[in-house]
């Protein structure tokens, strides 16, 4: 017990600490944005974990050649500083942290389309906010590295040996935890990116799968606005417009006598993927074919001469969150406001509305809008 103790204490830990100050520091500025006990939780067991990981990698380093050291050592710090950078600016940009949806959008574009990106969001004062962040890696780059505290000989096989399995143990356990890999810079880049190209791989066997559309199309003259919104993971037991006694639903609340209120009607799923299946399209639980050989309810209204729009506060790609891109996918215009899903620095409900108000002030005649919100899974 002593021994490990004594060799943990001998670990690189500044050269740790360095390390994982952008992840630190960048949880620090998404919990005073929007502060919550399991978020702040969950970004201490992270912060945690990247700094025993990084002393643990470090120390690999230490027992190699110096030789081959420094070159390893500078791709190191070079991947972390620039890691550090684009999260920052990310940020700054966003106020989210970077996510699956923001590695999707990097890899699923083109030259032409990240140029127009670059020219709609270039902000030198955001440069030079996010460089001065990344600063203080090109002085802890500088410091030279100790050499492993496993030893020589024999014994310092068997301490490298034993580094090396936990530094393993440790990659393998968060590559499966979304708190942990999202706020570490080496598994974010290797679990976003394989996700990333799975999604777009999937996503291309949906799109080939689905209906084309309404091809006959009805114009009409009248003006019209229609607008649907989503939400989640709600129920009517806890709306005071059902009678719940906390004034959780005041506008809905106040707007009763102008409001049809269905109290006797409930999703046909418990899950969001197979509900918006079945109430954006044909299918039902007895014939699920449907989702696949009849159009869905934007590719309805785009033909009968809306134009259709798509305004979400989640994701568009991810585990639980393909099917409602897909569907986003048949809107004419849509928007994505949600960089890091549900979990981690989610943004409230109200980023919708200025893109709402946006979408009634651009003069189309007849419109047809999805608001997909996050609801209480925030």
């Amino acid at each position: 017990m002593k021994a490990l103790l004594h060799a943990g204490r001998q670990l690189p830990w500044a050269a740790a600490g360095w390390s994982a100050y952008p992840s630190i520091l960048l949880a620090y500025l998404v919990l005073c944005s929007a502060p919550s006990l399991p978020v702040l939780l969950r970004f201490v067991i992270a912060a945690g974990f990247n700094l025993v990981l990084c002393a643990l990698l470090l120390a690999l380093a230490g027992g190699l050649p110096r030789g081959l050291r420094r070159p390893l050592l500078g791709l190191w710090w070079g991947f972390i500083a620039l890691h550090a950078l684009l999260s920052f600016y990310h940020f700054l940009l966003y106020q989210q942290l970077m996510g699956l949806a923001s590695v999707y959008a990097l890899i699923d574009t083109s030259g032409h389309e990240a140029a127009a990106f670059l020219g709609d969001n270039f902000n030198l004062f955001f440069v030079f906010v996010s460089l001065a962040f990344v600063l203080p890696l090109a002085v802890a780059a500088r410091q030279p590295l100790p050499d492993s505290p496993a030893g020589v000989g024999l014994h310092g096989l068997l301490g490298r040996g034993v580094l090396l399995v936990a530094a393993l143990a440790g990659l393998v356990a968060g590559f499966n935890k979304p708190f942990i890999w999202g706020n570490n810079p080496l598994l974010f880049a290797a679990r976003s990116g394989r996700d990333a190209l799975a999604e777009m791989q999937r996503t291309e066997q949906y799109y080939a799968s689905l209906p084309a559309g309404v091809v006959a199309k009805r114009e009409e003259a009248e003006p019209a606005t229609h607008v649907l919104v989503i939400g989640e993971s709600t129920v009517r037991g806890h709306l005071s417009l059902y009678g719940y006694g906390r004034p959780t639903s005041p506008e809905l609340t106040a707007r009763q006598a102008d409001l049809l209120v269905a109290r006797d009607a409930c999703s046909s799923r418990g899950t969001t993927i197979f509900a918006l299946k079945e109430m954006l399209t044909f299918a039902t639980r007895s014939q699920p074919e449907r989702l696949y050989t009849q159009p869905n309810l934007l590719q309805i209204m785009a033909g009968a001469g809306f134009k259709t729009y798509w305004i979400s506060n989640q994701q568009h790609v991810g585990e639980h969150d393909s099917w409602s891109g897909i569907f986003a996918g048949s809107a004419a215009s849509r928007l994505f406001l949600n960089k890091r899903g549900w979990e981690n620095g989610v943004g409230l409900d109200e980023a919708v509305l200025p893109p709402y108000r946006a979408i009634l002030a651009d003069g189309a005649p007849r419109r047809f809008i999805v608001i997909h919100l996050i609801g209480t899974h925030a």
